[in-house]
């Protein structure tokens, strides 16, 4: 049973910060989540090159497995991160936010160790639940509207996930993902496809899925706003990628392909007129959806490639969150009108996480977006490529206008900020470099341990 040691230690540390909470105080419910996520990340590492079958098959250790879990415990530790001050700041409850979090990382670790339908079922809800919550933490209107707006359309993406499950049953008489379903299609493994797909690509914002993103982007407070942007898409896309090597039917491609391509466009061109740093940052992770979208129609073949792209994007837009957070909520661009005189280093680390998004050298995101569009025209999408590269020029305008306002426009800029998440800040900055300039030993890895 040492497969499941990471989730365990997880899980059995959320709820001893549950209980801290009730009798011990707030404070040491946040020690206890930093604990479970930090002692879990180790045991991550220590499953590295141990593969296997736990609880009857129910769960299960594999190279994508292994690197999905240790990205989303270091996301999620960086979120902590973020989050620590910021709560106090805005008078959330210190034990509650921390709480969630590690619930919801811990319902990812389950979507990312698991072939089982069901088993991936209720590790989406506890993840989605814990979500929802998470939400509404600020206690103001745009809060509670982002909660409720994500609760109930995250109740439609259940069903939708439940009834593919029924229609896979039917077409596979399991449960179990298994390849002979897509090899022998059938009309019901068609419909099995679409709706777990369906469910699936709303977690993640692909289109025409994503219309939920912008407003509980902006309505969400801005550490858990990080949260949903790395975690919630890192698990979702693993799971992605199980699903479409192992259940869809070739026909369902065309799908994926289409949302790709319209999640790009869509994305991009409208991030292009939003004035709320926070919406801007929604629309560009509806684009960068479509850009791993084109990832999953390589298979488990190019597992390796989307691996990468989530680790960059997720550093790149944790350090972006981080700095944002530090303003407390002031995410109209009118803000940081000005903002490089009066805060010269937090403007600078905003510029770089821009540019990094933006996908320019030396940084992760060029490396990252280089590495995929490459994988992709090999397989002989290459349409899709000149989609994507034609888009990411489009998003240079967006993300080098929050530069230009930082540096170029004359105003009295943001009067505050707390230093909250500066270590995060330099962590991402770091690895985004280190991915961008050094990236051969986790290529090496990634491609030998997952491809």
């Amino acid at each position: 049973m040492i497969g499941v040691l990471p989730l365990a230690i997880l899980v059995s540390f959320s709820l001893s910060a549950l209980l801290l909470d009730l009798w011990a105080g707030r404070r040491w419910a946040k020690f206890a989540s930093y604990a479970g996520m930090a002692a879990a990340l180790a045991a991550e590492f220590f499953m590295w090159g141990r593969r296997g079958t736990y609880m009857g098959g129910l769960l299960v250790q594999d190279s994508m497995g292994i690197v999905a879990g240790v990205l989303i415990l270091i996301f999620a530790l960086l979120t902590l991160l973020i989050t620590d001050g910021y709560d106090l700041k805005l008078n959330i409850r210190e034990g509650e936010i921390y709480i969630l979090l590690a619930l919801s990382t811990a319902g990812a670790l389950v979507m990312v160790t698991t072939r089982h339908l069901l088993v991936a079922f209720l590790g989406m809800e506890i993840l989605s639940v814990a979500n929802y919550a998470l939400a509404g933490m600020r206690k103001d209107e745009l809060s509670r509207e982002a909660s409720v707006k994500y609760a109930i359309l995250g109740v439609m993406a259940s069903v939708f996930f439940v009834m593919g499950m029924a229609f896979y049953y039917a077409a596979g008489g399991s449960f179990f993902l298994d390849p002979r379903v897509a090899a022998n299609p059938s009309p019901l493994a068609l419909g099995a496809g679409l709706l777990l797909l369906s469910s699936l690509m709303f977690k993640v914002s692909l289109f025409p899925f994503h219309f939920w993103t912008p407003d509980v982007y902006q309505g969400s407070p801005t550490p858990v706003t990080a949260f949903f942007s790395v975690v919630t898409k890192t698990a979702g896309f693993l799971m992605l990628l199980r699903i479409s090597d192992f259940v869809i039917h070739p026909g369902v491609k065309w799908f994926i392909l289409g949302s790709s391509v319209l999640s790009m466009l869509y994305g991009n061109l409208v991030a292009l007129k939003q004035e709320n740093i926070k919406r801007l940052m929604a629309y560009s992770s509806i684009s960068h959806a479509g850009y791993m979208a084109m990832g999953l129609l390589l298979g488990k073949a190019g597992a390796w490639a989307l691996l990468f792209y989530l680790a960059a994007y997720g550093f790149m837009n944790l350090g972006a969150f981080a700095v944002i957070s530090s303003f407390l909520e002031k995410n109209s661009l009118k803000d940081f009108q000005g903002l490089s005189r009066k805060y010269p280093y937090l403007s600078a680390f905003l510029a770089f996480f821009m540019v990094s998004l933006a996908g320019f050298p030396p940084t992760a995101g060029f490396l990252a977006k280089f590495l995929l569009f490459a994988e992709v025209g090999d397989a002989g999408f290459w349409p899709l490529v000149v989609v994507a590269v034609l888009t990411t020029l489009v998003s240079v305008y967006y993300y080098l206008r929050v530069v230009l306002v930082s540096y170029m426009k004359e105003g009295p800029g943001i009067g505050y900020y707390y230093s909250t998440g500066i270590l995060a800040m330099f962590t991402s900055t770091f690895l985004v470099l280190e991915l961008g300039i050094f990236p051969s030993t986790l290529l090496v890895f990634l491609k030998y341990f997952v491809g």
